[in-house]
Order: C-alpha cells, then structure tokens, then sequence
C-alpha cells in the first residue's frame, strides 16, 4: 500500500500538538520509546548503535517505519549536563552532552559504564552514581556553582579532564568537539529521514531539577538524601544556586530551538521523597524551572519516573497544559 508521508505527518503532528495542549485528538496519540529495543529490532549490537552512526540511524528508521508510531527518533549513551554547564557561557551554539562509546573513549566518563569497554558488547549502557563532592564542600557550590562544576566536578568525573591545564585535557576536549559533531550530523541526518516518511519532531531541549543535578552528579542519590536531615538548609540553598545555573542554560537553548519546542525533564529524586520532603526540598525549584521554560517558549515535557503517586497534586500547580 502506497502511502501519503506528508498526510501522514500532518495527521501526526496534530493529532500530539492537541493532546499536548489538553486538547482532544481524533485518537489516543502514541508516542515511541524504543530505547535499545531499536538495536535488536534492527538486527545489530547496541555496541554498534553506540558507535556507527549509520547502522543507527537505520535501526532506528526501521523500527520507527515498522511499528508506525505517532513520534519517532532514538540515539543512545548518557548524557552529562555538568559537561554542558561547565561549557555553556563560552561556547556560541548547543553544547554536546550525549556520551556514546567513541566519546566515552575519549573523555574517560567515570559514571558511565558502556558495551564493549567495560560490558558486555550487547548490554545497555549504565549510570554509577558515586559520590564527587563532599558533604563540607556545598558552601563553595552555593558560593559560585557554575565554577564549582567546571573546576571541580568535571576534573573528578572524567579520567582524561583531571588536570584541565594538561596538554592530555586539551588533546580530548578537541576530539570531543571532533567526534560530537559527528554524532550531531548523524542526527541531523536521522531526523531528516525520519521527516521523510512523516513523523513530526518536537525536540528542541533538555533540562533538569535542581536536586536531581546534585544527587545525579554530584553527591550521589544516597548521600543527598541523608543530607536532607543532616544539612537540610545548606541542600536547599545548593538547589537554589544550580537552579539559576539551569535556567541559564535554558535562556542560551532558548536561542536556538523554534517556539513550541519541548524541553525534556526527566525526574529521578521524586520518588525517594515523602510528601513533606518533597515541597520542602525538590518542587520548589524544579516548579520555578518549569515556568521558566514556558516564559522562554519551550513544552516542559516531563518525564515522571518511578512512583510519582503522592506527589500527582503538585502538577496542579503547574500552569494548564
């Protein structure tokens, strides 16, 4: 059966636009998430998803094309936002933060763990949180996060950035800008095909919470919890001073995704926190993260993992839509 792509991106594109603006669709739309499902479904390893860039993209072509859900795309690795912080007032345009197998040989990232180096070449890539700022160091994050992140956090995070003055640093911050270019023009190149048989893109940003930054990135998920009744207000200072980092970062995205475009949120801490804990220590800054992004033109599009049940009475807060 022939098909009419451009009807079909149509269809599609209206039909997500009315669901995200609370409107009703001519269907229930769905949206894809194929993850490393794509990979196997497109007969390669996911060490080769997370390298050639070609056999990527037409894994996830395929996957996207057979199944024919109403959105599409795919990629793979692990994202480093302290990477994009430490970056984002220097560099003219969207720094890279997606870490695939090519990047992770470059830059050493001590948190990821990834096929084919330190796994199994068919097994899914992993995050190990650990611990890279101590508990007494929170008053020099508060003081000044931006340079705490670049200075501190990534030389401890990364084997080949420990000495950032270091002709070895230099040497893998120029292949990183190489390689992430690269990996940048195959998605391009995805997106592009991905067009072609109709399926719409809303992308456009990413962006976090405060708290999950710091557990994430910084003080480990266990660790910032027991903070929380061990140095409650200097956690609540830290998310105040990482919030305004990040709602910098969205002014300097804001720049270059069209209108309308959705800034992707995923949320980790939300279920560890009891009710209390969590209007006292991570909704108040992700909620002031939220409005700026929709000031700035951006769909928050947030990603409630876990068990998100007792908190569903603070989407309410949010504004409609």
């Amino acid at each position: 059966m022939s098909l009419d792509y451009e009807e079909l991106y149509r269809e599609r594109k209206e039909r997500l636009s009315r669901a995200y603006a609370l409107k009703e669709p001519d269907r229930v739309p769905l949206s894809s998430s194929y993850s490393y499902f794509a990979a196997r479904y497109g007969g390669i390893t996911i060490q080769e998803f997370l390298t050639d860039y070609d056999k990527l993209r037409g894994a996830v072509v395929k996957t996207s094309v057979d199944f024919g859900y109403d959105t599409a795309g795919g990629g793979g690795g692990i994202y480093s936002l302290p990477l994009v912080i430490a970056m984002m007032r220097d560099y003219d345009g969207i720094v890279p933060g997606m870490v695939n197998i090519p990047l992770q040989k470059i830059l050493g990232m001590r948190y990821g763990r990834f096929p084919g180096i330190e796994m199994q070449k068919d097994t899914p890539p992993q995050f190990i949180g650990q611990e890279y700022m101590k508990v007494d160091e929170y008053d020099e994050l508060i003081d000044d996060p931006h340079g705490f992140i670049a200075t501190k956090i990534i030389p401890r995070s990364f084997t080949e950035l420990e000495d950032l003055s270091s002709p070895r640093a230099m040497s893998a911050l120029i292949r990183y800008g190489e390689e992430s270019e690269k990996y940048r023009a195959g998605m391009r190149k995805m997106g592009a095909e991905l067009r072609s048989y109709g399926f719409p893109s809303f992308s456009g940003g990413f962006s976090y919470a405060p708290l999950d930054l710091i557990g994430d990135y910084m003080r480990d998920i266990k660790n910032l919890l027991l903070d929380t009744f061990r140095v409650p207000e200097k956690v609540i200072q830290a998310a105040e001073a990482v919030k305004e980092v990040i709602i910098e970062l969205a002014m300097i995205n804001a720049k270059f995704a069209p209108k309308g475009a959705h800034a992707f949120i995923p949320l980790h801490l939300n279920e560890y926190f009891s009710p209390k804990q969590f209007h006292e220590f991570y909704w108040p800054t992700l909620k002031e993260v939220v409005k700026e992004l929709i000031k700035l033109g951006f769909v928050p599009s947030i990603f409630y993992e876990g068990y998100h049940d007792a908190h569903l009475e603070s989407i309410l807060e949010l504004p409609k839509g």
